[in-house]
């Protein structure tokens, strides 16, 4: 059989509906969702379920921007992928900018107040979209999936360019409010833990924008105010085990989320306590 004999297939893009085109994405990963597999299938089924419940509620919440209201599920798409679960919108405007940052932290939120552990990523740019048969490819997904897999935190890291891009949204709509909360943006630079970043037991971090989720959804808090880590940690023991028996690289995880998240609630108190 001589390889050369055989002709490359081509596609002509306008015959079969392909485009380039710019699109938002947030790829997030279960975290430690092999050994839950492994361990309690039937538990990790349960994870994929109430996953799905929460996107099929969010889908269908609206947003107003300019005094339009807008359904999320008309600018919002999900796939799930064993355990990587995508956000991509329809389209590359100020409201598609909007509906993933509204969408994935809702996300978020719904699912950390269900003990799952998530880490996601949102960016933008170009993407090659064969819309008949739904097949997307670009760049910007393997950015995202790569930081998903690596970012050792439960929350969402946004690229540089999808805070940029809210800001021209708020310019451009002259509404402040957008993508807010308590009279502050949701997005702010954190001192993010990656993977591979421990070096002689010590951790360092890369400067990155995140989503304050506990202030998008304060009432997922029994109350507003610092938790310890066993505080924090009790609704994820039946999944993951006792907390003195977690590995380094969990126990990890879940001091440097319980560390952001009392951060974030001390910042909303004062935000709220400024505001009255």
């Amino acid at each position: 059989m001589k390889i050369n004999n055989f002709q490359k297939a081509t596609y002509n893009p306008e015959e079969h509906n392909i485009s380039n085109t710019l699109r938002y994405i947030a790829v997030f990963q279960l975290k430690y969702f092999s050994d839950i597999i492994m361990k309690q299938t039937k538990e990790a089924f349960n994870i994929l379920c109430e996953c799905e419940a929460s996107v099929e509620s969010i889908l269908n919440k609206e947003i107003s921007i300019k005094f339009d209201k807008i359904t999320l599920k008309n600018r919002v798409f999900v796939s799930f992928h064993a355990e990587k679960i995508i956000f991509s919108t329809t389209g590359n405007t100020n409201v598609d900018c909007v509906a993933i940052l509204t969408a994935a932290t809702a996300f978020l939120s719904e699912a950390t107040g269900k003990a799952i552990f998530l880490t996601g990523y949102i960016t933008y740019g170009h993407f090659y979209l064969h819309e008949e048969r739904q097949i997307m490819c670009g760049k910007p997904y393997v950015i995202a999936n790569q930081f998903a897999e690596n970012i050792k935190i439960n929350g969402i890291v946004c690229d540089k360019i999808i805070k940029q891009n809210l800001e021209e949204a708020r310019l451009f709509t002259k509404d402040d409010s957008l993508f807010s909360q308590l009279g502050k943006s949701l997005i702010f630079d954190w001192d993010v833990p990656v993977d591979g970043s421990l070096i002689q037991g010590g951790i360092i971090k890369k400067e990155m924008f995140v989503i304050d989720w506990p202030r998008y959804s304060l009432d997922i808090f029994e109350a507003i105010r610092s938790y310890t880590v066993e505080e924090f940690y009790a609704p994820f023991q039946h999944i993951h085990g006792n907390l003195e028996t977690l590995d380094h690289e969990k126990r990890m995880y879940i001091d440097e989320t319980l560390l952001f998240l009392n951060h974030c609630l001390s910042k909303s108190v004062s935000l709220f306590n400024s505001t009255i």
